[in-house]
């Protein structure tokens, strides 16, 4: 593996790219998933459990839900930009189906 310090690099198909040319065609890419975003589209995060994390001060137990990684430079642009949202929590209709067939028995 071979390392140089140099204002250029490769592109994927082998071409020299300045990086200030990459690191604008970054920021365009950026500014256009946050105003995607911005235009109200829902993202499905996919399943995802509850976790526990350590306990608050108060020695209250606090809970996370982990954001898949695949999404990681939407959930950076997101939190660098300190943007707010809202998470809504849905149970997959098998896990209420099986919790009310326990029931019936």
């Amino acid at each position: 593996m071979r390392t140089f310090i140099s204002s250029y690099r490769h592109n994927m198909y082998g071409d020299i790219m300045s990086l200030d040319s990459n690191m604008k065609r970054e920021k365009q890419l950026e500014n256009s998933i946050y105003e995607l975003v911005l235009k109200g589209v829902v993202i499905d995060v996919g399943t995802r459990s509850i976790v526990r994390t350590a306990k608050n001060y108060k020695g209250r137990s606090r809970f996370a839900i982990n954001l898949p990684l695949i999404r990681n430079d939407l959930w950076s642009i997101l939190w660098s930009r300190k943007v707010p949202v809202q998470v809504f929590l849905k149970i997959p209709e098998e896990i209420i189906s099986e919790r009310n067939e326990k029931r019936k028995i």
